[in-house]
Order: C-alpha cells, then sequence, then structure tokens
C-alpha cells in the first residue's frame, strides 16, 4: 500500500486497514453506463439556490473527480457522511461544527431541526433516488439495509482512511 512509502514505520492499525481495503473491495462490475465520481462529495463543497427550495445551485472541488461505475458512486455517499460518524474536532469535519459557549466544547452543527437529515433519511433518500433513476434496486431500500452492506461497510473504511 502506499501508505507504507509515507512513514518510516507505517502504523499497524493503517497498514491493516490498507491491507482490509485491498483484500475485500466490492467488485466494480455494476451493469449500465459509466459514471462520474466526484471524489470530494461533501455538504461544504455544495451551493444551495436561495429561495428556500434547497435546491443545488452548484457543486464545487471537482479535481478529484473521475470515470466509475454505479456501484462506486458509495464512495461519495460515504465521503459525506463522515460528519455523521466523526467527533466534531477531526479536521474534515470542522466546517460542520460551532462552539458551544455553555461546554466550551467544539460541537457538531448537525441539527435536523436546520435543514440537515439524520444519517438514516439521508440513505434512505439516497436509495430511493438511485434505485428509482436505475429503474431496479442497486443499493438496497432501507437505510438500515444499505448501512448494514459490506459495500457501505467497505466504502465507510474507505472514506476513514482518506482521512
Amino acid at each position: 500500500a502506499s501508505c507504507a512509502a509515507v512513514r518510516e514505520a507505517p502504523l499497524a492499525n493503517m497498514m491493516f486497514l490498507a491491507d482490509y481495503l485491498e483484500k475485500m473491495a466490492p467488485r466494480a462490475d455494476a451493469p449500465g453506463p459509466a459514471c462520474v465520481l466526484h471524489g470530494d462529495f461533501r455538504m461544504d463543497n455544495v451551493i444551495y439556490r436561495e429561495d428556500g427550495s434547497d435546491a443545488v445551485a452548484a457543486v464545487l472541488d471537482w479535481e478529484l473527480a473521475t470515470v466509475g461505475t454505479r456501484d462506486q458512486v458509495l464512495a461519495d455517499v460515504a465521503y459525506a457522511c463522515l460528519p455523521y460518524y466523526l467527533p466534531p474536532v477531526v479536521a474534515a469535519v470542522q466546517t460542520l461544527t460551532k462552539f458551544c459557549e455553555d461546554s466550551g466544547d467544539v460541537v457538531s452543527d448537525l441539527s435536523p431541526g436546520d435543514g440537515i437529515p439524520t444519517l438514516e433519511e439521508f440513505l434512505d433518500m439516497y436509495s430511493r433516488a438511485v434505485n428509482r433513476f436505475a429503474g431496479r434496486e442497486v443499493v438496497p431500500e432501507s437505510s438500515e439495509g444499505l448501512a448494514q452492506s459490506h459495500e457501505w461497510h467497505w466504502f465507510m473504511c474507505l472514506s476513514l482512511f482518506r482521512v
């Protein structure tokens, strides 16, 4: 794995994860046309319209984009879901945090009351949209089914590895 070349003594856990990712990668053979993978898809790389519709006006930061198969889009979805898994002090999610005056801590700013979906709602919306677009079940219809799949676990591990 390339992480071994970055450090004189690679961290054992990182090498374990690199080995797991290499050996357990899902097959990238989904039928259908190729699709664009953003590579850095997250809430702070999206600009929303100001008309109250929550419609996306633009997606920023395309320098990591590539072409892949439909089953590989879970890489973007998993990366976008990192804030649901990581503590708010991790640099990768600090744009989605706020300072809590009561405790003096940095806390998550992912408040469902602010229009941010829960992880389950996010995955449900994703599953319905992908399956509707494909005209068949490409990913499990429920957030629970998707979140328990080998593919989801693998792509979450890949996202955490990247951080």
